[in-house]
């Protein structure tokens, strides 16, 4: 009775760190998305947005598996962005009330 031991590929990783050129693709797509989707609404094209961004197809394409998937992160990016700015300046709902200045 032969044991199979795990190869070396199928052993757990802790996950690697985003190469830079990858990092910044990603933020260039998005911001070419933003822009196009902007000028072009639905009618926006993958390959319109990878031009603009300055990468080719297959880069857009790796990171978002179709348009729907691009818009998706664009919708998270945008709802973290407003949620941060709505939390600035703002205290819990389980801090203490600021003290009371007494009356003139």
């Amino acid at each position: 009775m032969h044991v199979q031991t795990p190869r070396p590929a199928e052993t757990q990783h802790p996950p690697r760190a985003a190469r830079r050129d990858a990092v910044r693709n990603y933020h260039r797509i998005v911001e070419a998305a933003r822009e196009v989707l902007s000028e072009s609404g639905a009618n926006a094209s993958m390959e319109e947005i990878a031009a603009r961004a300055g990468v080719g197809i297959g880069t857009v394409y790796r990171k978002f598996a179709s348009k729907d998937a691009l818009i998706d992160e664009l919708l998270r990016l945008a709802l973290e962005e407003v949620t941060a700015a709505a939390g600035c300046g703002q205290r819990s709902a389980n801090s203490p009330p600021a003290p009371s200045r007494p009356a003139p």
